[in-house]
């Protein structure tokens, strides 16, 4: 098995989080992430372990005057076939589970 992945050389957000100076770049970038889950889940995709870490810069200041972000790390999500598709499995980065999941399992 070969997998091909895209080189994104400018890291993830977690690198670069303390960059962030202006309540306007952070806007920007929340809003960029929203609008990225926004299609997946319209899509019927819940990615499950988003994190800094799944983040991806591929522009930022002062390459380019906006930060843009491609979502990845895809490896544990799942499609929402149905309103019965259950979201109750313990899986992914602690800190990052949905409270939903946390709250299920305690």
């Amino acid at each position: 098995i070969f997998l091909v992945m895209e080189y994104l050389e400018n890291g993830d957000l977690s690198h670069h989080i303390h960059a962030i100076s202006t309540e306007d770049e952070a806007r920007q970038i929340t809003t960029n992430v929203l609008d990225g889950l926004a299609i997946m889940h319209a899509e019927g995709f819940a990615h499950r372990d988003l994190k800094l870490q799944d983040i991806f810069i591929v522009q930022k200041p002062p390459q380019s005057s906006r930060w843009w972000f491609k979502i990845g790390d895809f490896g544990i999500s799942k499609r929402v076939l149905n309103d019965e598709t259950s979201f109750h499995t313990n899986i992914g980065t602690p800190n990052f589970q949905a409270s939903e999941i946390r709250d299920f399992l305690e």
